[in-house]
């Protein structure tokens, strides 16, 4: 990816982003793991979505967490025998 930030940099972020949140119910974890990275870029992503610099030990941490969480979630329901039910999950994409 050019580290110039220019608007090809950020059509790429925008796209890879969106294969993993595709809609407002979707959680998941987007890193990019590069320190380089122009600050400009985070425009790529949509309105609501926390960017934020974090080392490298953080990033692992956090994202460890958030699956904890999913997995933690997923369990509940397979053992309640859920279909069809709203489940609230507090969680948040980090960028």
């Amino acid at each position: 990816m050019a580290r110039d930030g220019g608007a090809g940099s950020r059509y790429r972020l925008r796209q890879a982003f969106g294969r993993l949140i595709r809609s407002a119910t979707d959680r998941g974890v987007f890193a990019l793991l590069d320190r380089q990275t122009p600050t400009r870029l985070l425009s790529a992503f949509p309105h609501g979505v926390e960017g934020r610099r974090v080392g490298l030990a953080q990033a692992v941490g956090e994202t460890r967490g958030f699956w904890r969480q999913t997995v933690r979630l997923r369990a509940r329901i397979s053992e309640s025998g859920w279909k069809g039910r709203r489940v609230e999950c507090s969680s948040h994409s980090t960028v």
